[in-house]
């Protein structure tokens, strides 16, 4: 495949794009600061700017078949003056203008799915970034339900606490289930993978642990 990647200088986006790579995929990365990349690739393409001057590289979105995004929301800013939530409904947008349905999207269990059950994976993290990360919580929030209502093939994956330090292989949970709350990065980079090329849970929001 030719995929989009949003993300790709931080931790689990370098790790995914190590795995798309070592696959045979090939990708566009965007983003502001290309010298934080350190991967060379010939399936590699750096388009750099700032989530603010998406309008200016539309190009970008010909010919791919599927955007993912791994930026996680600030904690304590915005991203270049640009929310978040903004920077994805521009995303949202240029996928439907160029025909592209797949989707992929980095989210905590904040966001509400249908589907979940009533657990502490399930009511603690929005409880606790309530309290503690008001306006990060009201954009993860928000870009859960963009996503949601968009006409797109979309997967949200809610992480809780990544990790440097290796971990068991990735568990899945809806509340459903008990899972440990650490996962690390390089486990979380592999769902993401899989659920590239599996076509995994479409129109599904798995909460992802050890």
């Amino acid at each position: 495949m030719k995929i989009l990647l949003f993300g790709a200088t931080g931790a689990i986006g370098k790790l995914l794009a190590e795995k798309l790579f070592k696959n045979g995929h090939e990708l566009i990365v965007y983003t502001r600061s290309p010298e934080k990349l350190n991967i060379e690739n010939v399936r590699l393409r750096v388009v750099e700017g700032k989530l603010n001057e998406l309008h200016l590289h539309d190009s970008i979105f010909d010919q791919i078949d599927a955007v993912v995004t791994v930026m996680g929301p600030p904690l304590k800013r915005n991203y270049e003056g640009m929310e978040l939530t903004e920077a994805h409904k521009y995303i949202l947008q240029a996928m439907i203008k160029h025909k592209i349905k797949r989707f992929i999207t980095l989210a905590t269990p904040s966001v509400r799915f249908e589907k979940d059950k009533n657990s502490l994976m399930t009511w603690f993290p929005p409880f606790f970034a309530r309290l503690a990360f008001p306006k990060a919580y009201k954009e993860i929030t928000a870009i859960g339900e963009m996503v949601k209502e968009s006409k797109l093939d979309w997967t949200i994956v809610r992480i809780i606490a990544p990790i440097d330090k290796q971990t068991n292989p990735y568990k899945v949970s809806f509340g459903d289930s008990k899972i440990s709350f650490s996962l690390s990065r390089e486990q979380i980079a592999e769902f993401f993978k899989d659920s590239l090329e599996q076509k995994s849970y479409i129109h599904s929001m798995p909460i992802i642990g050890s």
